[in-house]
């Protein structure tokens, strides 16, 4: 019974991702459809309004883009400074790692070539010979065994 409750786990655990991204989806489209309704309200607004209203819906429309640049500046900034701290961590602490993975693979490659060298080969080697000889051997008993008993 457990088994079948595990095994419904990944699909349940899928579909509420699923969800969770379906409702994501739904927020942003909501959020950008509230956004154009109050920027085509304000445009409407300008247009029936009179120039006072309409310089003043302007003067914090241009304030708005304003603050909006300088925090996308402010943010660009930040992403330059935390890309060049990954670049300095992959060359100065990465790098080595990779050296020393690569000696140490170098290493293990020469131990394995050298133990098979010189330690399984004669032993097959070994093996294989000590084989011949006892199929011989056996060759040799059988062939005693016939004629003993003709």
């Amino acid at each position: 019974m457990e088994t079948t409750q595990n095994q419904g786990k990944p699909e349940s655990d899928s579909r509420a991702k699923k969800t969770r991204q379906t409702g994501n989806k739904r927020k942003y489209i909501l959020i950008g459809i509230l956004l154009l309704i109050l920027s085509t309200g304000l445009v409407c607004l300008m247009i029936l309004s009179g120039p006072d209203v309409s310089t003043k819906i302007r003067d914090i429309s241009i304030v708005l883009f304003v603050l909006g640049s300088i925090m996308i500046g402010i943010t660009s900034v930040i992403l330059v400074v935390q890309l060049a701290i990954l670049i300095n961590l992959l060359q100065n602490e990465m790098r080595p790692i990779l050296k020393t993975t690569k000696e140490t693979v170098n290493n293990v490659k020469g131990t394995v070539e050298f133990l098979s060298d010189h330690m399984v080969e004669p032993v097959i080697k070994t093996n294989s010979n000590i084989a011949g000889i006892a199929r011989i051997v056996t060759i040799l008993r059988s062939g005693f065994k016939k004629r003993k008993g003709r």
